[in-house]
Parts: structure tokens; sequence; C-alpha cells
């Protein structure tokens, strides 16, 4: 019997205190269970939905598990067996059965727990297979921490790919909002376009810390084992630099670039400062801001001290990574490139 204690660790998100972990053929994986909370201003009853992070994991000579790691640009190939997926799908129905049988009051608690027995069948048999083609034809509800190939999901993963660029392209017309709303749909790809995130996207996510002010990023990835990943959005039509050098070689920064730099900072310092785990207080940031591209077409300044100037700066913010959006749509290009 396996016990999943789900704790409420936002407005409207539970989390496990731990995964559970299982064996597949030869890979160890660890699947963790969340519940997302959405009620509609048009329904009086709340909804639930349940989301599952899958991670690989690689047994140390201890005993002990952590994510296997693949050097960087390589593809992750990952053996999605039949056996795996019905366990997720099991473990799925299981909590969503646990949900909706009840009024279930208890969701309004800091915590519960749900006791999951393997052996247990908690979905219909008939339904079973067609739960099955959901998850591989869309996997929407799967929050997919590494690059996974199921076999002829490539061709999907393109298509994905291809409709994610262009509503991300069509959102830059509007404000930081509209981005935000296709980053949250296409949510899966983010550890692909922006290296060294991971974990599972939670999007206003609420800063608490004693003594300060209530703030709000606007994404955090949480990982059950690694550390923590804030993400700051800004414009798309943000301005880097003002027109005019400050000094000789050196570029005057707007005060909307310089702001959200120190914004995303401070985001990262009260995350830290409120996380009483002291493997994870090492938040690294990531503030996408800005087109390189049009901001070098459109300035009167030199291409290469425009350049200069913002490598400058973002190579000596070392705990925030600075990404201009011209860039995110270059790494999906990347993405795209690859068969």
């Amino acid at each position: 019997m396996e016990i999943f204690k789900f704790k409420k660790i936002n407005a409207n998100v539970y989390r496990c205190s731990q995964p559970y972990i299982t064996k597949n053929k030869d890979t160890y994986v660890s699947i963790d269970p969340y519940i997302t909370e959405d009620k509609s201003q048009k329904e009086i009853e709340k909804r639930y939905f349940v989301g599952i992070t899958i991670v690989e994991l690689q047994q140390g000579v201890d005993g002990s598990f952590k994510p296997k790691l693949v050097q960087r640009l390589s593809q992750k190939k990952f053996p999605f067996h039949t056996d795996l997926l019905r366990e997720i799908v099991n473990i799925e129905s299981g909590i969503m059965e646990r949900i909706t049988k009840r009024t279930f009051e208890e969701i309004s608690f800091e915590c519960f727990d749900f006791e999951y027995d393997s052996s247990k069948t908690y979905i219909r048999i008939g339904n079973m297979n067609s739960r099955l083609k959901q998850y591989l034809e869309v996997f929407e509800t799967l929050e997919l921490d590494e690059d996974l190939v199921f076999g002829t999901e490539l061709k999907t993963r393109h298509k994905l790919l291809e409709k994610f660029k262009s509503e991300l392209l069509t959102s830059f017309s509007g404000n930081e909002h509209n981005i935000e709303r296709v980053l949250k749909k296409y949510r899966r790809f983010l550890p692909l376009i922006m290296p060294g995130t991971n974990g599972t996207a939670e999007f206003q996510f609420i800063i608490d810390v004693e003594g300060y002010p209530t703030n709000r990023a606007d994404i955090m990835l949480n990982d059950t084992f690694n550390f923590s990943n804030v993400v700051e959005l800004k414009r798309e039509d943000v301005k880097l630099f003002k027109k005019n050098t400050y000094r000789n070689n050196t570029c005057e920064l707007t005060d909307e670039f310089s702001n959200s730099i120190q914004q995303t900072n401070m985001q990262r310092n009260m995350i830290s400062a409120a996380e009483k785990n002291p493997e994870k207080v090492f938040v690294k940031s990531f503030l996408l801001i800005g087109n390189l591209t049009k901001e070098v077409q459109n300035h009167k300044l030199d291409e290469k001290l425009i350049r200069l100037n913002f490598n400058v700066v973002k190579y000596n913010n070392k705990d925030c990574e600075i990404i201009t959006y011209d860039q995110i749509v270059d790494k999906i290009d990347l993405l795209l490139s690859k068969k």
C-alpha cells in the first residue's frame, strides 16, 4: 500500500511530500501526482484536475535515487511501456475517484492522504484503452520533465512546437499576460526552451515571506529533487537600451530593463528566504524580456556595441538568466530542425 500525502502549497495547488517510485523493465521512474483546483465564476462547485510529473531515475551505490541526467542538446529517449502507462492512468483515476466520490470537504484543509493499492484497478477496464490513447495522443495532463519520446511521438511533438511558435509570435502583439497564456498552454516545452529549468510549472505563484508584502511570480518551476526556478515575464517590445551611450562603449539600460532585473533578483531572494529545505534555497531565476534582434535593427548605436553590452549584462547576472524572446523563437526553430 502506497500513501500519497498531499499538502496545499499555494492557493490552488496540492503536491505530494514525496513521489512514488516504481521499476518498469530496467528503468526506475518517479510518479509524482499533484492536484490543481479551478473554480470558475460561472460554477458554484469547485473542479479539480490531476496532473502527474514523471522523472526517470538512476540509483546510487547507497540505494538512493536521483534524476537521470543526459548531456545538453542530446535527445533523451524514454521507454514509456504500456505497463507504466497503465500504472500512471490507474494512479490518476484513483485520485480522481477519491475527489469526485465525496463532497471532499477535507480538500479545504492543508493536507490529506490518498492510499494507493497497486493491485486495485481504479478505472473501468472498458475505459482503459481510451485513456491510454488520450495520454499518448495529447498527454496534456502530464508534466514531462524530460524530452520524452514515445516512439512515433516525434511527429506529434513537431506539430505542437509549430503551434507553440505560431501562437507565441501572435502573443507578442499583446502584453506579458498574452505571452503567459501561451507558455501555460505549452508548459511542457519550458525545459526545452529554457535550459536549466525543470519541474512542474505553477503560474502566478504567491511568494509569502513573513514581515514583507506578498509578492507574485509569473512562473515557478518546483522540482521535488532539484532546485526551484522562478520566471518573470515582460513584454516582447520592451526596449533594453536607451538611445545614447552613458560613457564610451557603455550603453545605458532603460529603466524597465534594469528594474526588471532587480525585480527578478528580489523574487529569487524572497523565495530562498521562505524555503525551509536547505537543499532548495539556491533558486535560479529567468527573465524573459524584449527582442534583441529588433533592438539592434532599430537602434542608431552600433550592433556590435549593443550585443556586447547585452552580453555583459547577461553574464554578469549569474543567478538571473536573461533571455530575449527572439532567442526563445530561435530555440524552437532549432528543436524543429531536429529530425
